[in-house]
Order: C-alpha cells, then sequence, then structure tokens
C-alpha cells in the first residue's frame, strides 16, 4: 500500500519500488526505511505520506529537544519495545511520537502511562528517526550523574551526536573558572547544551585536537583543523577553530552536515518577484553571479538551487567547493584540500582548462580567486561564486578591497544576492509543551534576500557617483533592501520584528 501510493505521488518509479520490495523480501525491514536507506525518498517525505496513510500529523524529531518531564513517563526499554518517544508534557496532554499512530496495542500500552488529568497525543515520526531519539533522549538520562565517569571519546560522541540531529550549525567549547560550558548555535542563535567539571576539560578538548590534526602542546596560539565523523551513519565534516583565552583554550567546532535535498529556487522560500529577478540573473549567458551573507545565512542552498535551474544536461558544469555539501547529477564536483590533492588555488586556476559553461567557485577568498572569476566571466562564461559581506552593495566594496583592478569589475558583474536567516513564528505562539518548538515560539527559519540587478545605471552611479543610498535608489528599478524584505515577513506575521532587529540591526545597512 505505502509502495503504491508513492507511486501515484510521483514520489518514485516502479524500479525502485522493485529494488526496495527485493531487500524487504531478503532482510525482513520495513519498506519505508529501505527507500530511505537507498536514497530514492528521504525522511522528511516518508514522514508526510505515512501521516496522511494514518491520519495523523508528522513531527521531525531531528528538531526536537528533550523534554525531561515527558521522557520520565516512559521507562527506556518500553519504549524500545513500543518503538515510541515522548516528545513533550503540558498540562493538558502528553505528545508521544510512534511510527504506527493508528496501532490500539500501542494506545492501551501507552494509557497506563498516561500522567493523571492528560489526554495522549500521537504524532508520525520515521521508524528511524524514532530510534535514534530514544537513544539521544533516555542517553541523556543517566549522563548527568555518570559524566565524570564516562572516557572523552563517550561523551564527545554524544555530543557530536545531538548537535546533528538537533540541527546546530556551531559546537561552542567555552571554558569558565574551574568548569566548560557546551553551548549549540541552532537557528543562528546560542542554547546552552550541557557543562562539565573542570577535570573533564583537558581530556576532551585534547580529544578534539588530535581528531582534528591540531598541535597538542600549542596552548597559546590559535589553531585551525578539521576531522570527519560518523553519525546515524551519515558521514558529517567539522571544522575546529582553537583560540587561547585567560580562562584556558577556548574551541568551537563547525558543523559541516550534507544537504539532505537540493531545494529548487521555488521551494527556497523566496518570495515570486525575487525568484523572477534570479531567473533574470541566471538567464544572462555570461557574467559573475555573487551569494553574500554572513556564515550561516543559507549562502550554499541559495547556490545549489540556482545550479539546479541552470542543470538541464545542455551545459558543462564544474564545480569548486569546500567541502562538497550534495552530489549533483551530471556536475562535475571538486573538493580541494584534501593531504596530497590540489589546493584552492590550483583548482582555481584549472577550471577553465574543463571547456565549462558554467564555473561554480565555493567562496571567493582572496585577489587570486576573484580574479580569475571575473576572467572567467569576461571570457564568456557563467560564474556563480559566493562571498563573505553584509549587504549587496558592501559585496562590490569587498572586491576592490581584495585588490581587484577596476578594468575586471566593471561590466562583468550580473548581479548580487545578499540574504539572511530569521528565525519564523511557531504556529502555537510560544505555547508551553509544543513538540515542534519545545515552546520557543520559534520553529524553522525563514530567507530573507536583497536582490541586486547590475544594470548600466547602477554601474554608473557606483563607479562614477559614489556610493550613495539615495542615489544607488533611485538607479536600482524597484531594488528592495535587506530591511524591507524583512519588514514585508513581519507584516504577515511570519516573523517577529525582534528577530529582524537581532539579525539586521536597526535602520539602513548601506554607507
Amino acid at each position: 500500500m505505502l509502495g503504491e501510493r508513492l507511486i501515484e505521488r510521483g514520489q518514485i518509479s516502479r524500479d525502485q519500488l522493485t529494488i526496495a520490495l527485493t531487500e524487504q523480501q531478503r532482510s525482513g525491514k520495513k519498506l519505508g526505511r529501505l527507500l530511505v536507506q537507498y536514497g530514492f525518498l528521504d525522511d522528511g517525505e516518508l514522514r508526510q505520506v505515512l501521516a496522511g496513510m494514518h491520519g495523523s500529523e508528522a513531527i521531525n524529531l531531528r528538531k526536537v529537544t528533550r523534554c525531561a518531564e515527558a521522557v520520565a513517563c516512559l521507562p527506556l526499554e518500553q519504549a524500545r519495545r513500543l518503538a515510541a518517544v515522548p516528545v513533550s508534557l503540558s498540562r493538558s496532554e502528553w505528545v508521544v511520537a510512534c511510527a504506527d499512530t493508528r496501532s490500539v496495542r500501542l494506545r492501551d500500552r501507552l494509557r497506563v502511562r498516561l500522567p493523571s488529568g492528560r489526554q495522549l497525543r500521537l504524532l508520525q515520526a520515521t521508524e528511524s528517526d524514532i530510534t535514534a531519539t530514544i537513544e539521544r533522549f533516555y542517553a541523556s538520562d543517566s549522563a548527568g550523574e555518570a559524566d565524570t565517569d564516562l572516557a572523552p571519546k563517550a561523551v564527545l560522541e554524544r555530543l557530536l551526536h545531538d548537535a546533528v540531529n538537533l540541527g546546530a550549525s556551531d559546537i561552542h567549547f567555552e571554558p569558565g573558572q574551574g568548569y566548560l560550558c557546551i553551548r549549540f548555535r541552532i537557528d543562528g542563535v546560542l542554547h546552552e547544551q550541557s557543562a562539565l567539571h573542570e577535570q573533564q576539560c583537558k581530556p576532551l578538548i585534547g580529544q578534539l585536537k588530535v581528531l582534528a590534526g591540531m598541535d597538542l602542546a600549542e596552548i597559546r596560539k590559535p589553531q585551525d583543523g578539521r576531522f570527519s565523523a560518523k553519525v546515524d551513519g551519515l558521514r558529517i565534516d567539522f571544522r575546529a577553530a582553537s583560540f587561547p583565552t585567560i580562562q584556558g583554550e577556548s574551541l568551537v567546532l563547525r558543523v559541516l552536515k550534507p544537504l539532505q535535498k537540493v531545494l529548487s529556487l521555488e521551494e527556497s522560500g523566496l518570495m515570486d518577484r525575487d525568484i523572477q529577478a534570479l531567473q533574470a540573473l541566471l538567464a544572462r549567458p555570461d557574467g559573475l553571479v555573487l551569494v553574500a551573507g554572513p556564515t550561516g545565512s543559507g549562502k550554499t542552498s541559495t547556490l545549489y538551487a540556482m545550479l539546479a535551474r541552470l542543470n538541464d544536461g545542455s551545459r558543462s558544469i564544474v564545480t569548486l567547493e569546500d567541502p562538497v555539501e550534495f552530489a549533483v547529477k551530471g556536475v562535475r564536483q571538486s573538493a580541494p584540500g584534501k593531504p596530497g590533492g590540489m589546493t584552492f588555488h590550483e583548482g582555481v586556476k584549472s577550471l577553465m582548462r574543463q571547456d565549462p559553461d558554467v564555473v561554480v567557485v565555493g567562496e571567493i577568498r582572496d585577489a587570486e580567486t576573484a580574479t580569475i572569476a571575473l576572467r572567467a566571466a569576461m571570457t564568456g562564461h557563467r560564474v556563480l561564486a559566493t562571498v563573505h559581506t553584509r549587504c549587496a552593495f558592501s559585496s562590490l566594496q569587498r572586491l576592490i578591497d581584495l585588490g581587484v583592478p577596476d578594468s575586471l569589475l566593471k561590466g562583468n558583474i550580473c548581479g548580487v544576492v545578499a540574504q539572511r536567516l530569521i528565525r519564523r513564528c511557531c504556529s502555537c505562539g510560544g505555547e508551553f509543551g509544543c513538540p515542534r518548538c519545545s515552546g520557543s515560539g520559534f520553529h524553522g527559519r525563514q530567507l530573507i534576500a536583497e536582490i541586486l540587478q547590475l544594470t548600466p545605471s547602477i554601474e554608473a552611479a557606483y563607479w562614477e557617483e559614489g556610493v550613495s543610498a539615495a542615489r544607488l535608489r533611485a538607479a536600482s528599478l524597484g531594488w528592495r533592501s535587506l530591511h524591507e524584505c524583512a519588514a514585508e515577513w513581519v507584516e504577515r506575521g511570519d516573523v517577529p520584528g525582534t528577530e529582524v532587529l537581532r539579525s539586521l540591526g536597526p535602520g539602513e545597512m548601506h554607507d
């Protein structure tokens, strides 16, 4: 029934279903789990289909934080046996996620554990998510008492697991007076995750430095490194950066989780007019398009969405990424920086010998990379790249600051997409116990973008008359700043004004 439903919806092919059914007969595993395992379907799609079949609401457990009161209502062994995980406990209901919300037996078993005065509400989740979440939620029960006895490796494995499943972009290890504070950055905001006694600080930081290839004895100078680890069967890259403080070594891990799915421009969350503006930029046969923003602003996702629009089989596309976050069929992707392999500069120089129609440079980080990208644009190639700047106009200034000659800049940049990701309001309005937002009032993030097309009038205003916000606005024919775009989402009630202020600051950001 599940397989036929997926075929009817166009989510899998008949051949893919046959492959999964063949493996199901051999292994006895559930069909949905096999379809996800083979990559024919992702967890989110499976959740939604099962929820529709069962007439229930779906939940993504990877985005849910642990509620100690809810977990305490169901012992670990029973949670494993029932394949159910408590999500939240409010004054009126106990919310539990399970793989089959229609099971009468499951409801009967859970009602025995139901806290007095509460209703039972079941949410649909995938079997793999339930298994992983049970281990994550119940491991925390004994961790508080047993942390002092755990080896640094075991503590680190649990932290990496929690960070990946909660969607953290960074893990901060911050030394204090006699303790180590560990915080996760989730949706752009830091949350304290746990704290360890000072006796565990040095072994844990030491373990991280060894993994990242840092000098264990060097504690007076900053160091950079990287390592990979397998979390829930997924290979995750981590970038590490240490920094000496008066309390001890501070260390931050950047979580480079591979994209699970390349979103199209229509799925990115952009407004229709912004999608049309981007399509106009991509319709140009040559020139450089920049995607700008700070770390964690979603630049890579936008770059992949643009790449997906161009990848129609008629073009030769070559990329230089560090790291490659998603393998794209029909695109030649490269990841420099591996020991014994090519360097980033070598890769940039060699791209043009691959006869490309489209060149993608993961990040413009120096004058040499910027110059080669602009020369490729000048010689008839379409070039996509990212740059770390705060807004569209400051991206042009960034290239000037890098030392790129004016002769290369003029006429070779098609446009700039400057963006941010701002936390969205949860539909619950911040109600205590909401399983989607854990009572925070926020669920997911909204993409906010200003799209600047460099028309002749804009170029004249920029190069000949200097950067004047009023002059550039007059020449930009409908361009909207990040603040103006964000204000529209605030008016719709999707984004709170306080989040815009936190992310963008007050007023216009142009000098």
